[in-house]
């Protein structure tokens, strides 16, 4: 458990240096439906908790 906490923030970590880095971003809402890949890595994530 440790180990995917440590984990998830060096994403968020690295998430945060690519946004200051780019110079104009944008946050979309996808439907689950119309983004099945998101969907099942969502699914697969949540399985291993």
């Amino acid at each position: 458990m440790e180990e995917s906490v440590d984990s998830g923030i060096t994403l968020l970590r690295r998430v945060k240096r690519i946004l200051c880095f780019e110079g104009q971003w944008k946050i979309k809402c996808v439907p689950r439906e119309c983004n099945l890949i998101a969907n099942q890595l969502a699914k697969i994530s949540l399985s291993w908790q």
